[in-house]
């Protein structure tokens, strides 16, 4: 048998994987990732069977990053599909091509990417900075736990709000008469919305958003805190 999980959300992706395994109880589950990976290892997995007809999952995890191991799967997919053990293929992400081959012998295909794909259609980061930039805490908490759901990465949502501070401090600066608005060279409609924002933030206020930002992310790296965590401490203190 077969099956097909795809995904970057590693703990939808892992529920998924534990559905299909708990169906079978005193099955054995075997991983292999990219390193373990060999087409010999992938023979003898494909003829084995467990003693007293206990079923044998053997997951597959990231091995078609491997050019030579995507040829291998599709010239045994038949056999694969067909084997007493089974298979499951977990990625991140399929070509449409490999996609479409893996579904013609697939027993089971959970394409999770493609959900989040629509999920993140329907949100838009800039309702995140437009909330922060308005100081708006309901707002912006609102879209941080959107912008969450939407499957993107604490880094990138860290890296999305540092460049919003860094912007406003640049401006507000600039206001005060400490550098040119035009050495900036900002987009004219970044640049008038971010000066709408200042209504709301002094130059310190700007400037002390940017360290909280910082500082969050630094202790993310010293393992002091979650980055996640500090991201949303620094949201509702708005």
């Amino acid at each position: 048998m077969l099956y097909i999980i795809t995904g970057k959300d590693f703990r939808k992706v892992n529920a998924t994987l534990a559905q299909c395994v708990g169906g079978y109880g005193g099955a054995s589950l075997s991983s292999y990732s990219l390193d373990d990976f060999s087409a010999d290892l992938c023979d003898e997995c494909i003829v084995s069977q467990e003693l007293f007809g206990k079923e044998r999952f053997v997951v597959l995890d990231g091995v078609l990053h491997n050019k030579e191991n995507e040829t291998y799967i599709i010239e045994r997919l038949s056999d694969i599909a067909s084997s007493r053990t089974h298979f499951i293929i977990k990625e991140e992400h399929l070509s449409l091509k490999l996609k479409e081959k893996l579904q013609e012998q697939a027993t089971k295909t959970f394409f999770l990417e493609d959900e989040e794909s629509k999920i993140e259609k329907d949100f838009s980061i800039f309702s995140l900075t437009d909330a922060v930039g308005k100081r708006n805490k309901k707002n912006a908490w609102i879209a941080l736990q959107r912008a969450c759901g939407a499957g993107m990465g604490d880094e990138q949502i860290y890296s999305t709000l540092f460049w919003q501070a860094k912007i406003l401090s640049l401006v507000a600066q600039a206001k005060e008469g400490a550098v040119s608005t035009k050495t900036l060279g900002l987009n004219p409609f970044v640049l008038q919305k971010t000066e709408g924002f200042l209504k709301h933030y002094s130059l310190q206020e700007a400037l002390g958003l940017s360290s909280l930002l910082l500082d969050a992310y630094h202790n993310a790296r010293k393992g002091k805190e979650e980055l996640s965590v500090g991201l949303e401490r620094i949201i509702l203190s708005l």
